[in-house]
């Protein structure tokens, strides 16, 4: 995919900052080498990684060190999924490098759910575990994050999705060996999780270190010491193999901004739409999400992001954007020039392909004029970024394009002022919120350039959904049965999930049977009147079948 060469002057920023999408439609729907024939291009986020032990391996190693990896939370796609099967792809390779094994010492640095994820994958492999967690507990961050909708796949939206005979659909569960979990909020979803861990896993955890922070490294004769201050004075202790699941580090700030992070509860947002829109810096995941969450009244936490991809399902609209995407990231442009060309992509789609009923749906979210718009400043010279999920994307056009957000290219200084066009403005008396992105410094245990290599190989490899060449007889662990979805003892430890999962989504009950075909199978309850269900059912839970009908008489 090409850009016209005086494709970037074409453009009128100030006339762009209308928000007005007409504009940019005009030079996407006459630039035919741009919107070229949306055949289909891959993104990179599986295939490009090699799953062979040592291509796992490599983009998680640390430079410097030949005993020190990290789960990593770069990628081009960024998900709590993703971070899952990434731990375990790790310990997989490991195990298949006799690094790790029965009896050998290993440390996890970290007790997110990519902490105790690694974790409870090495005791499957019997190694003697040792958590280090800084805070209290693990699975702490997440844990006040009642307004955060978290999903599994949706951020690989529309490259990843079952195909159905109602179109594609993002899977709302995950389908892992422990630690499964479906798309809910994030507080909710960390207290199921945390249960799994208090009775399966930490009971068999050689060493627990809570309020514990870990300092510094070193390596030497094939042994690494972690050295520790906790309640107690500094302590050191060699291990085999150490493994960092830190994520990405605290948020930057801005200094006359209070430091709210993006887990954290906040008093800005104002469901009814009554209270002043914010000024948001940052045009990544997070700063498009609280932008569309401060204007529409029935965000529900990003519940409506997931809404408007189900009933984009069977447009053309999920193609469109596929193409769209692999066509940016294809053809390795920088930023602003990424930026345009997105604005550009967007536009169209939004304006040509988008059913009405999606637009009305989010129309009537929309606050109630009149409000003011949002202020979104960022970097590039439009709100759209590689690394953004496309939904996101999708979504922040349509706002641009109702005047419920204005793009500012800039910088939020201390201050706060607004800095753009080498210029300093005020922005008053707002509510302001910095989503600028973490320090990437992993807590200060490794050097900041050795991260920064970690960062650009694991981009480079992709966020991994795809698992590793293991089979579910690779995690066996005491009392939990192994990941085998036509096994009825797996379909019936994971009931309670589904169960919830389908009242929650459909309001239906659900139940466990064996089909007339032979096959354990999770069946949704049909109900007079509804002409929904079948298309919003999806086609796995957990990857057991799942399938609307009454059960039959055989029972699990």
């Amino acid at each position: 995919m090409k850009i016209a060469n005086n494709s970037r002057s074409m453009i009128n920023r100030e006339h762009f900052n209308s928000s007005k999408t007409e504009f940019l439609l005009q030079f996407a729907c006459t630039d035919k080498r741009f919107l070229g024939s949306h055949s289909k291009w891959g993104w990179g986020l599986s295939d490009s990684a090699a799953v062979d032990p040592e291509g796992i391996l490599r983009p998680a190693r640390i430079d410097s060190y030949e005993r020190v990896f990290t789960v990593g939370p770069f990628g081009a796609r960024v998900s709590f999924a993703s971070q899952q099967q990434r731990a375990f792809n790790i310990v997989w390779a490991l195990s298949e490098k006799n690094m790790v094994g029965e009896g050998k010492r290993v440390a996890v640095v970290g007790g997110g759910l990519s902490g105790i994820t690694t974790a409870a994958a090495l005791l499957a492999k019997r190694c003697s575990v040792h958590l280090y967690e800084t805070q209290g507990r693990v699975l702490g961050i997440q844990k006040q994050a009642a307004h955060r909708f978290i999903h599994p796949t949706i951020n690989f939206w529309p490259e990843i999705f079952e195909e159905t005979a109602f179109g594609p659909m993002i899977m709302p569960t995950t389908e892992l060996p422990f630690f499964d979990w479906y798309a809910n909020i994030g507080s909710t979803i960390m207290l199921a999780l945390r249960e799994e861990w208090r009775r399966y896993f930490k009971p068999r955890l050689s060493a627990h270190n809570i309020s514990t922070t870990v300092t510094s490294l070193s390596e030497k004769n094939k042994k690494v010491t972690i050295f520790a201050t906790g309640r107690g004075p500094e302590k050191s202790e060699p291990f085999d193999v150490v493994v960092l699941a830190m994520g990405f580090g605290p948020e930057r700030t801005v200094a006359g901004v209070e430091p709210v992070g993006y887990w954290e509860s906040d008093d800005w947002y104002d469901s009814e739409g009554d209270g002043p829109t914010p000024v948001v810096a940052g045009i990544g995941d997070g700063g498009l999400i609280d932008a569309l969450r401060a204007i529409h009244t029935r965000f529900e936490a990003g519940r409506l992001c997931a809404e408007v991809v189900r009933l984009l399902a069977s447009s053309s609209v999920p193609a469109l954007v596929r193409d769209l995407e692999g066509e940016v990231l294809g053809a390795n442009l920088d930023k602003d020039a990424a930026a345009e060309a997105y604005a550009r992509g967007y536009a169209r789609i939004y304006e040509l392909d988008t059913p009405d009923l999606v637009k009305d749906v989010l129309n009537t979210s929309l606050r109630k004029p009149p409000f003011d718009p949002v202020l979104l400043v960022g970097p590039a010279a439009f709100p759209f970024s590689k690394t953004a999920a496309p939904i996101h994307k999708f979504m922040i056009t349509h706002a641009l394009d109702r005047e419920a957000v204005d793009y500012q290219q800039g910088r939020l200084e201390d201050g706060p002022i607004l800095k753009r066009d080498g210029a300093e403005e005020p922005i008053g008396d707002r509510p302001k919120v910095v989503r600028r992105g973490p320090e990437r410094n992993f807590g200060g245990v490794i050097a900041t350039d050795l991260v920064d290599k970690v960062a650009q190989r694991q981009v480079v490899m992709g966020d991994l959904l795809k698992p590793a060449p293991y089979g579910a007889s690779d995690w066996m662990f005491p009392g939990y049965p192994p990941h085998r979805p036509a096994d009825p003892i797996f379909a019936k430890f994971r009931l309670d999930k589904a169960e919830e999962y389908i009242k929650s989504a459909l309001g239906t009950p659900l139940s466990l049977g064996v089909s007339r075909d032979g096959v354990v199978t999770y069946f949704v309850a049909p109900e007079l009147g509804r002409t929904d269900l079948e298309e919003r059912i999806p086609p796995r839970l957990f990857g057991v079948r799942t399938l609307l009908g009454d059960c039959p008489v055989i029972h699990v």
